[in-house]
């Protein structure tokens, strides 16, 4: 009686279990070989019975991590949270899990490349060029100003030795003669 017992037993776990389907996931936003700002939603597809929820991954620090768990009830597309992601470039995957416990990954990693600057509205990074290039500008002035005396010195020390006279000679130029 007790092997009867454990075989329906076992048969009914293996009907419940094959009767929900393994998770299929689609890695939907940002495609593969994105080039794009940050913060920014991640996106996927999932197919499948029972899913209970998927947690995102990726190699945001040099090695794999999970940067958000999505609660889902069933499939569909899923979206999750913004993430805001630093400048660099990315791999990013997803899995989810069914009610078994079953799991699926998207067949393939998704790269991603992140620039904070120079892209849709995000002007930061402009703004801080400009501002580093204003605080270069006083800089170039100073030195071509304290330059003067030794630019000054070197034209007159120029004009009186004929100096430029050899240069320009050299040239097939002429300077005014000095009297």
């Amino acid at each position: 009686m007790k092997n009867k017992v454990f075989i329906l037993g076992l048969m009914l776990f293996l009907m419940i279990s094959f009767s929900i389907g393994q998770p299929v996931v689609t890695l939907t936003t940002p495609t593969n070989n994105t080039l794009t700002s940050s913060p920014l939603h991640f996106i996927i597809a999932v197919t499948g019975d029972n899913i209970t929820n998927c947690s995102l991954y990726g190699n945001w620090d040099g090695v794999w991590e999970s940067k958000d768990l999505n609660i889902v009830a069933g499939a569909g597309t899923k979206q999750f949270s913004k993430i805001d992601v630093p400048e660099g470039t990315y791999l990013w995957n997803t899995v989810c899990y069914n009610a078994t416990g079953t799991t699926d990954w998207a067949n393939t990693n998704n790269t991603i490349r992140i620039y904070k600057t120079f892209l849709g509205n995000d002007l930061s990074g402009v703004k801080g060029l400009m501002k580093e290039v204003a605080t270069f500008i006083p800089v170039i002035v100073d030195v071509v100003v304290s330059m003067i005396p030794v630019i000054f010195i070197f034209l007159v020390v120029g004009w009186f030795t004929g100096m430029f006279d050899n240069i320009l000679g050299a040239m097939g130029m002429t300077m005014l003669k000095r009297r």
